[in-house]
């Protein structure tokens, strides 16, 4: 297995979008970004929305989101008001839109103070559909109990938690301190509250990790019981993101020693009946992923694996990300900046990217791959996975190459095959091991 890391360790994309955003040509004209969206809406006129809250109260060595450090919760305040006037401009154009769904992500949404969350929820609440599916990222450390009354009382039935790791060494050496025993009594509170959609975020290859400590963290997290569990592979890119410049490189493992923290991990989900969805989410058996895995209707978004994908996605926010079936939108990162466009009347542009129709032909091929772990054969494909066979990472199943189990960790390393824009070496991918 150390030869396979070292051949097929490489910096690759994740495929939350395609392309890939480093490749994106540039942000559509508004009027045709709305003129997109306005053909990709339902006969109901129904979106998804992703809001985004970048601030942070304090700093974690390893986190490469769009963040804010920041204690004034004032500035909560004044971006709730921002991004109301953000929906107002979106609801001028689209007319009387309806809400599917809403995931708050960041930063640290409960870093809204909630009577700021209220207004903001309140303002949105009249537009959600029946069937309505709310999700929000919570920082246990942040989280108050008016917060989850909250999502209570706005029908949220999903969370996912930034757990990361249990072992104190280790969450000294991230700067997120956070004990068990505290993360435990707020699943309890969700869990009394009736939200039982609960997602961890968990990472391996952080500094001061061992198989001892990875079986620790494991043992801790299956006592709660998640129904859905986010394994990531720490990416340490310190040349793009400053803070990672403070983790102590010889903490952390790398090549056969990492790959070994998730082979530990995997073999600990396995034993308390987590299924293995993709190359980093685990699902419990039951659960929505789990079905949706099963009965082949997994897919892909911005946030990873998802068991539904809308057509349309508004993002408010900075940072936040948008797209319609044609083309995708990116909002200005930075937050005065994204301000000062909102104010004026207009959406805060910073990048984007319209589809051709070689686009969205290999971003179906490159979902399905990486959804459903098969890829029907073609000339293409059948020279593309000779070396995969070989290295008993796939085989030949009828009329359709199959990722074996121990070729799953390598899925992304095979779906660059599939992207005609990753002829070359990208250094700002994470790797894939």
């Amino acid at each position: 297995m150390e030869n396979l890391i070292k051949k097929y360790s490489t910096n690759a994309p994740r495929y939350t979008s395609y392309p890939p955003l480093p490749f994106w040509n540039g942000a559509p004209e508004l009027q045709t970004w709305f003129s997109h969206l306005r053909e990709t809406l339902t006969d109901d006129n129904s979106i998804d929305l992703y809001i985004h809250i970048p601030f942070c109260e304090k700093l974690c060595r390893y986190c490469g989101c769009q963040r804010v450090i920041t204690r004034n919760r004032d500035k909560g305040t004044d971006l709730v008001e921002i991004i109301l006037k953000e929906w107002d401009i979106y609801k001028s154009q689209l007319g009387d839109i309806r809400i599917n769904s809403i995931h708050f992500g960041g930063g640290t949404p409960t870093f809204l103070r909630p009577q700021d969350l209220d207004l903001l929820l309140s303002k949105l609440s009249p537009m959600f559909n029946e069937g309505f599916i709310g999700a929000m990222e919570i920082d246990p450390r942040t989280c108050l109990d008016e917060h989850i009354e909250l999502l209570v009382k706005y029908g949220f039935n999903k969370v996912s938690l930034g757990i990361q790791d249990f072992d104190l060494e280790v969450q000294e050496a991230i700067t997120r301190i956070q004990p068990f025993e505290m993360v435990k009594t707020l699943v309890d509170k969700l869990n009394d509250k009736g939200i039982e959609d609960i997602n961890f975020d968990l990472i391996y290859g952080l500094p001061k990790q061992t198989l001892d400590s990875v079986s620790s963290t494991i043992e801790k997290v299956v006592q709660l019981a998640p129904s859905s569990i986010s394994f990531y592979s720490y990416a340490h890119v310190p040349w793009k993101i400053s803070n990672q410049k403070l983790i102590n490189e010889k903490d952390l493992a790398t090549g056969i020693d990492k790959f070994n923290l998730f082979v530990k991990a995997r073999e600990e989900f396995s034993k308390f009946e987590y299924i293995e969805i993709g190359f980093d989410h685990f699902a419990k058996k039951g659960s929505l992923l789990a079905n949706a895995k099963e009965q082949g209707y997994l897919t892909r978004n911005f946030m990873g694996y998802t068991h539904k994908k809308a057509s349309a996605l508004i993002g408010l926010g900075p940072s936040s990300i948008s797209y319609s079936l044609k083309s995708f939108l990116q909002n200005e990162k930075d937050v005065g900046k994204y301000t000062e466009g909102v104010k004026s009347g207009e959406i805060a542009v910073i990048n984007g990217h319209i589809q051709s129709e070689l686009d969205l032909e290999n971003e179906k091929k490159i979902i399905e791959f990486l959804c459903h772990e098969s890829i029907e054969l073609t000339d293409q494909i059948d020279g593309l996975s000779k070396e995969f066979i070989a290295d008993e990472l796939g085989e030949i199943k009828g009329n359709k190459y199959v990722v074996t189990d121990k070729g799953r960790p390598f899925m992304r390393n095979f779906a660059m095959l599939l992207d005609p824009y990753m002829s070359g070496t990208v250094k700002n991918f994470s790797k894939t091991i």
